[in-house]
């Protein structure tokens, strides 16, 4: 067996950040999400909006890490050098993913102000629920989770929401967890002997893409009358609907945004031919969360500005995706003499 090259091995590395940058990029766009949604204007720290991002992204991208480097490094090695290119790789990689897990910490600490405790307990369950969806258990729920965890993490570094009332905006993210959740379950689906399965998944994204526009509004009725009324009643379900009825409004471009996530999920369903093809529509759905946070900050009209700036990251986070296409290939493509 013959060891990569060094120059290949490096390829190889590349390759393999490309390949967790997605993880990345949709654990900030959730903590992004979650702190302009909670955020206005006139109080919106950007230094810590930067920082709570980071500490989420880092988080999310060593997911990603450890993901890859349970599945085998996937297409990054060919089937002669794997062991070889994993041996080298494990140490290296293990090493790099402490050193950013302690960047993460430590970008929390310094974006958390008086609310250290309580980001630490959700920092914790994210690399908690990370480290069992990675090693222990592959369940589409705990990637839901983290990314529902990330997004608490940017509502919780802003501090708005205390006490009793720290759950309002993280239980709110409902759309996001079950997009994630009906992504995530694509791993591995073989579409020529279960087409159904794959059609109840696209579905559940559909589903959860137009909640993105319209739970938001919702949410913020049925809480307020709860938290008026301090407990269930039986009156409480009427006037509940009776506000529905008589104040639930959705802003246009958060409709809009919601329809362009919805096309372009049937438009790259369309492009799926085999197993490879429904591997790469779960990688790009990753990339596709941004589209649902836009459209869910969108569907506050105290920030429709802030969400419609946040889809603006769909564009350049599209173009690495499409460069971490291409650099995979290397690697497969290229043999290894001697």
């Amino acid at each position: 067996m013959s060891l990569p090259s060094v120059d290949n091995q490096g390829c190889r590395f590349l390759a393999f950040g490309l390949c967790c940058l997605p993880f990345g990029i949709s654990a900030t766009s959730q903590a992004l999400a979650g702190h302009l949604l909670v955020s206005r204007p006139n109080d919106c720290s950007v230094f810590t909006l930067i920082l709570a991002a980071l500490s989420s992204g880092i988080l999310g991208f060593c997911a990603g890490a450890l993901v890859t480097i349970r599945d085998g490094f996937g297409p990054l090695v060919d089937r002669r050098d794997q062991a070889g290119f994993g041996a080298i790789a494990r140490g290296k990689l293990f090493a790099a993913i402490g050193i950013l897990l302690t960047l993460s910490m430590v970008a929390l600490i310094l974006a958390s102000e008086d609310k250290l405790c309580q980001n630490l307990i959700l920092w914790g369950a994210t690399l908690a629920f990370i480290l069992i969806y990675s090693f222990v258990a592959r369940m589409s729920v705990l990637a839901g989770l983290i990314q529902g965890c990330a997004f608490a993490l940017g509502v919780s570094s802003h501090g708005r929401y205390e006490g009793e009332y720290w759950w309002y905006l993280p239980a709110a993210a409902a759309p996001i967890v079950v997009y994630v959740v009906f992504q995530d379950s694509l791993s591995g689906l073989e579409i020529s002997s279960n087409r159904k399965g794959l059609l109840i998944r696209i579905t559940g994204m559909i589903f959860a893409a137009l909640m993105g526009a319209t739970w938001l509004p919702i949410w913020y009725i049925v809480a307020d009358e709860y938290l008026t009324s301090r407990a269930f009643e039986p009156s409480l379900v009427s006037k509940t609907v009776q506000s529905l009825l008589e104040t639930w409004a959705v802003p246009y471009p958060a409709i809009l945004v919601s329809f362009l996530l919805v096309g372009w999920i049937i438009w790259r369903v369309r492009r799926i031919r085999d197993l490879s093809g429904v591997c790469q529509f779960r990688r790009d759905g990753l990339i596709s969360i941004i589209l649902l946070d836009s459209a869910f900050v969108s569907s506050d009209t105290a920030c429709v500005f802030q969400g419609l700036v946040l889809s603006f990251l769909f564009i350049p986070a599209a173009v690495l995706s499409l460069w971490g296409r291409s650099v995979q290939i290397a690697p497969e493509v290229a043999q290894d003499k001697g």
